[in-house]
């Protein structure tokens, strides 16, 4: 594969408006705040972080790190603690998940190419590659039926033989699906963005709905990075839970010094009995982007997982992981003394906690520390000398100061399908920056900020706690963030999206706002609101429900129905088919 170097910027970069020194921020510089080095700027950028990448083999004896910022996977002996093979996958193939079958075979999904990679155990080479939807998320192995199931966030459950062969069922489901357990007759499956678990049959029908608990103290549960299956049927999740009370514009408005913010972690354990949940302890630490955790082996005592936070890299105050535990484990262990930028967590059978960090790409072993005790390093692992660090992916998945990241509520670069409560007065729903970033200026809701530096200023400095940007890091933000793709979209029936693109443009009216190549004119307007608000774009708006600036609309439906306004555009007289087309269209965008 092509090596993916940077460059690093040592000078500000020239232009018109950056002449003039930068504003001083009108808040303390907070002492968790990172220092994000000399500014790096890759020529591929690498994708937004997802985790959960590492795997143990059932024999205890390999670990399989799968890296999606770099397209391969390695095989790790655990004994020798080298790097005993190596699969290099294709230019952006993004691996991520893992599930090994019983027939010697790891099974990883490639979100870039769409596709269920297969690999042999023993050797580390590639067997084959299988097409399996537009957005493949979670995978399991179903040892019953000696098959492989894989989730996708664009609703699809996909069952494939586990040797090889092609899909044997597809069933739709409903999108933002993401990690799949199989407990005896059942498919639990997490969904992402709305933080819930479902409780499927064998054919796909949905038996139950399961929204993730909040603590005492209120909020709403979002992002659910991560679920596992453990012992004696229980699932655990690491998630993300939300503030719906009001929500302060002031300076540290959305978080200070210290583990308080208006996002918090949360790790549940959900009974896949009777679909019962129980929080676990939290540890003191803000714990920022919970993208992966880890259970102990069978038999151990008490249940502990060990939760990475990827975005608390770059911050000397901060743990790079923690544990929460169930029924009175212990909590207190110190963590490690591990550098990088944690992605996934596993822990082998002698107990030992194993560590994969994106940057610098390094797998870290790690012995659980009892009591009162620290964890203790025992070896560093290195899976590659390539560099991928680039400050704009860095700044954006990175603990401001204020216990959150940009990725807080843009998880993915997507969005976290909160509705916030701003000043007790303002709703606004998080809009999602995939493809949506790029030529759509002034930003937010409101229009409040004509460019990427003044939102900046504003929200990351201001309300986030952050550390003032320099314009060298604005500009390296901006070329992380302008060219995220729009999410893939899964087919869609060819007629009723041209009958809908037709409305689109004719009677329904809405291309005199929603026009040019990200569907939005960038106007600020009133469409029947009582308040002007930003044209949003509609490039992959099928993906990111709630709609609209209040999360009115949790179908593109009711857009039409329930929160029509006969101010915006001209659908007040279309037909229920009418209303089918053109939902068709817009959800291919």
């Amino acid at each position: 594969m092509a090596r993916r170097g940077y460059v690093v910027v040592g000078v500000v970069l020239a232009c018109s408006a950056c002449n003039s020194a930068p504003p001083v921020p009108d808040n303390p510089l907070p002492p968790g705040a990172p220092d994000f080095g000399s500014t790096r700027i890759q020529d591929v950028s690498p994708p937004p972080i997802s985790g959960a990448t590492l795997l143990v083999s059932h024999d205890g004896k390999t670990a399989i790190a799968a890296d999606p910022d770099r397209d391969f996977v390695s095989f790790v002996d655990l004994s020798a603690g080298t790097v005993r093979a190596r699969t290099d996958l294709s230019p952006r193939d993004e691996p991520s998940r893992l599930v090994e079958d019983a027939g010697g075979l790891v099974h990883v999904v490639l979100r870039g190419t769409g596709e269920l990679a297969t690999l042999s155990l023993a050797t580390g080479n590639l067997v084959g590659r299988r097409p399996v939807c537009a957005q493949p998320r979670g995978v399991a192995y179903d040892g019953t039926t000696d098959q492989i199931v894989v989730a996708c966030a664009t609703g699809e459950l996909v069952t494939f033989p586990a040797a090889s062969g092609p899909a044997a069922q597809t069933v739709t489901v409903e999108p933002d699906l993401r990690d799949v357990v199989i407990d005896g007759d059942s498919i639990f499956v997490s969904k992402y963005r709305t933080a819930e678990v479902l409780r499927l049959t064998r054919s796909g029908e949905i038996g139950q709905r399961t929204s993730l608990p909040t603590p005492s103290s209120g909020g709403s549960a979002a992002l659910a990075w991560r679920m596992r299956g453990a012992w004696d049927h229980q699932l655990i999740v690491a998630y993300q839970v939300d503030s719906v009370s009001f929500v302060p514009t002031t300076v540290g408005g959305y978080g200070g010094s210290g583990p308080a913010s208006i996002v918090q972690t949360a790790v549940v354990s959900l009974s896949t009995l009777d679909m019962t949940t129980k929080l676990a302890a939290m540890p003191a630490e803000a714990i920022v982007l919970p993208v992966d955790l880890a259970l102990p082996p069978i038999g151990a005592t008490g249940i502990t997982a060990v939760v990475v936070a990827a975005g608390n890299w770059k911050s000397t105050v901060t743990t790079p992981y923690a544990r929460f535990a169930f029924g009175g484990a212990d909590v207190s262990s110190q963590h490690a003394p591990v550098d990088g930028q944690l992605i996934a967590t596993e822990i082998a059978p002698d107990g030992s906690i194993l560590l994969q960090s994106r940057e610098p790409a390094r797998l870290y072993v790690v012995r659980s520390g009892g009591q009162g005790r620290g964890d203790e390093l025992l070896s560093t692992i290195t899976l590659s000398d390539i560099s991928r660090e680039d400050t704009g992916h860095t700044i954006f998945h990175t603990n401001s100061g204020g216990s959150l990241a940009c990725a807080s509520c843009h998880g993915e670069g997507g969005d976290d399908a909160q509705t916030w409560n701003f000043n007790g007065s303002k709703p606004r729903r998080t809009p999602s920056l995939l493809g949506t970033v790029k030529g759509t200026a002034p930003y937010h809701w409101d229009a409040d900020f004509p460019d990427l530096q003044a939102l900046l200023h504003e929200v990351y400095t201001r309300r986030m706690s952050g550390r003032l940007l320099a314009h060298d890091q604005v500009s390296a933000l901006r070329g992380w963030l302008e060219p995220l793709p729009a999410p893939k979209r899964r087919p869609v029936d060819s007629a009723a999206k041209s009958r809908g693109e037709s409305l689109f443009h004719g009677k329904a009216a809405c291309d005199g706002c929603h026009s040019g190549p990200s569907y939005t004119n960038n106007a600020t307007t009133n469409v029947g609101t009582g308040v002007s608000l930003q044209v949003p774009p509609l490039v992959g708006v099928g993906a990111r429900p709630p709609f609209l600036h209040d999360g009115c609309a949790k179908t593109l439906t009711e857009r039409f129905t329930r929160c029509a306004s006969s101010a915006h555009g001209q659908t007040s007289a279309l037909s229920g088919d009418e209303i089918n087309d053109l939902v068709t269209f817009l959800d291919s965008l």
